[in-house]
């Protein structure tokens, strides 16, 4: 073999999901780059946040451990360390240009939308981190165990372009709680 030549490089060209070669902006060689790409990166080069954007941000725990709250009646009862993180996250728009738009708390999951309006902020990843990291040691001080892991690796996050985007991401917070037993992630739900 030639150094720096994979076999993989003589297969024919692959053909992108709406037809043509592949391209660099393509679904299939953005997930080759992805898994080549640490983590950081990905989430800071997805979307220019310094121009006027509506994000939906959603932070799971870890494990997806319901240590957050509890949902009763359609309504979710924070735990002292769900009350943690609601404080922290009412806290996070410190920058002028970023605010807080919608939000909820559910038992092992953070919802919510943020809005950037033409100036520069912190990245979003760097918001998450600190998020993260007060949150996290908050919540080891408080249950006693410091060090342990309290949220996933990363984030997930979704960039709500329309209008109609914004109005459907807002409903779907707001009736987070009431559809609680229908989400996959629910502990509950496998005994029901």
């Amino acid at each position: 073999r030639r150094r720096g030549h994979h076999p993989a490089h003589d297969a024919p060209a692959r053909v992108g999901p709406y037809g043509g070669r592949a391209t660099a902006r393509s679904p299939a060689r953005l997930h080759h780059m992805r898994s080549r790409l640490p983590r950081e990166i990905l989430v800071s080069a997805s979307y220019d946040y310094a121009c006027d954007a509506v994000v939906l941000l959603t932070l799971a725990t870890s494990g997806r451990a319901c240590i957050l709250g509890d949902v009763q009646h359609h309504d979710v009862a924070l735990t002292p360390a769900g009350a943690l993180a609601r404080q922290a996250l009412l806290r996070l728009p410190a920058a002028p240009a970023l605010e807080l738009d919608c939000w909820v708390v559910m038992p092992n999951h953070v919802h919510a939308i943020f809005a950037w309006r033409g100036q520069p902020t912190p990245p979003l990843d760097v918001l998450v981190r600190r998020f993260h990291a007060e949150t996290s040691r908050a919540i080891n001080q408080l249950r006693s165990t410091p060090g342990a892991r309290v949220w996933a690796r990363g984030f997930s996050q979704r960039a709500l372009r329309r209008e109609n985007d914004l109005d459907i991401a807002r409903a779907a917070i707001s009736t987070n709680p009431s559809r609680w037993w229908e989400d996959e992630h629910n502990p509950q739900r496998a005994r029901r």
